[in-house]
């Protein structure tokens, strides 16, 4: 009879405790467009995501700021582009606004840091340049002066290639070079830098892409001499090589769409997972990612689409302790998570969070 008395006890000493969160839950931001009244969008939030069940959830607030289309942690603090005509670079620590700098140029969209972490570089989307800013590593502030060089030129789509768009900027693994990927001149630029100085030299045309490609954004593999660069306007992935002076040169380039779709799509971001064997690729219109398998060589394979659920994947990112890929849905205001399965293929899990109009996905 003790016992019996003594289990049912416990039993109403366990149902009386209150439930426990999940002691395994990361937490997440996003970032993107305001001043929607479609989207209520205002800034900078976080959400939490469990990596076992793959479920986001406890959406808050953490910034009120406009435009906030791309973002940047490092330690405690939190760079955030203002993507606006002004053009501005928000420095946050712990949500409090600690510095407010112009970017140099109109709709800054994607930033790099130094692998130091000295320097921190914008890239001015409709400015057609970029900043190069020193950073304080002990308090994450930026310099007040920072270098900027300058595009020109046109491309033949008169609606986007109009002017030069640098779109995305970032150093080669040696972080011997500065490279810029510019959309509206189908160029990629490259400027000498100068680690002990920091200083950029004369820059220089690294690969003329085809005419109305548009490349947007690159991504080094992690062994090879391989980068992989995303054509937003022809919608292609492009194989390039870097050569000993910088320049580089395509080796192979593929379509990131079905050949039976002939709807409006643009090609948007790339990832590529630590093995350097899988390269993803959203496509919005088509509103896929598109999985691509890296041959031996660093040649690719288009294996599968998997529909991103939603409409107008921009951004995404790739959780390789959790094997999930989190997909912000840009015009259909929400995330979506896929299973990566062990071939890397991408699967539905019934997952989303409702986020208004994001851009960007990341981990504090």
């Amino acid at each position: 009879m003790k016992k019996h008395l003594l289990a049912l006890t416990l039993i109403i000493l366990t149902a009386c405790q209150p439930n426990k969160e999940p002691n395994n839950m990361q937490t997440f931001y996003t970032g993107g467009y305001t001043g929607s009244e479609e989207t209520a969008s205002k800034g900078i939030y976080q959400f939490d995501f469990n990596p076992e069940t793959r479920e986001m959830g406890n959406l808050s607030l953490v910034v009120e700021t406009t435009n906030p289309s791309w973002l940047m942690q490092e330690n405690k603090n939190t760079y955030a582009v203002g993507e606006t005509p002004q053009g501005v670079l928000n420095v946050y620590e712990g949500g409090e606004l600690k510095q407010t700098l112009a970017s140099e140029g109109a709709s800054p969209c994607h930033l790099a840091l130094s692998k130091d972490k000295q320097h921190l570089v914008v890239a001015n989307y409709m400015g057609g340049n970029i900043a190069l800013f020193s950073r304080d590593r002990n308090t994450g502030l930026l310099g007040e002066q920072p270098q900027v060089k300058q595009h020109t030129g046109a491309g033949p789509d008169k609606d986007r290639q109009e002017a030069a768009h640098a779109h995305w900027v970032g150093w080669d693994k040696a972080e011997k070079i500065l490279y810029v990927v510019d959309l509206g001149i189908d160029t990629i630029m490259a400027y000498p830098f100068d680690q002990a100085s920091g200083q950029l030299g004369e820059g220089f045309v690294a690969l003329k892409a085809k005419p109305g490609a548009g490349p947007r954004h690159m991504i080094f593999h992690p062994t090879k001499n391989a980068i992989y660069v995303v054509n937003e306007l022809d919608n292609t992935l492009s194989l390039v090589v870097q050569n000993d002076d910088g320049t580089l040169t395509e080796k192979q380039t593929i379509s990131i769409l079905p050949e039976d779709f002939n709807e409006y799509s643009l090609a948007a971001h790339i990832v590529l997972n630590a093995a350097g064997s899988r390269l993803y690729v959203s496509n919005r219109g088509h509103d896929s990612i598109a999985v691509v398998a890296l041959e031996e060589e660093g040649t690719m394979d288009l294996i599968q689409w998997q529909s991103s659920l939603g409409h107008w994947p921009r951004y995404f990112s790739l959780l390789e302790d959790s094997n999930t890929l989190l997909v912000a849905n840009e015009q259909s205001n929400m995330l979506v998570a896929l299973e990566v399965a062990a071939d890397g293929r991408l699967a539905p899990t019934g997952q989303t969070l409702d986020v208004g109009t994001p851009t960007f996905i990341g981990t504090p």
